[in-house]
């Protein structure tokens, strides 16, 4: 889940203007409305399954990935 703080290794949840990667073989669930990201790299898989929520960013690249 994207707010879970062990998908972003322990650390803190992504912050306006952060560069975001979700790796090969990692699946994420959207379950959290994100701040204004500056690019996000999808390798792995970003599941949206909730419509309320938005997802803010200036670029995403998907590369082999899945949205």
């Amino acid at each position: 889940m994207w707010s879970a703080q062990t998908t972003w290794g322990g650390g803190f949840l992504p912050i306006a203007g952060d560069l975001v990667s979700i790796p090969k073989g990692k699946n994420v669930l959207l379950d959290v409305s994100t701040p204004i990201l500056n690019t996000v790299i999808v390798e792995g898989t970003l599941i949206f399954k909730d419509t309320d929520l938005n997802f803010n960013a200036k670029n995403v690249l998907v590369i082999g990935g899945h949205l």
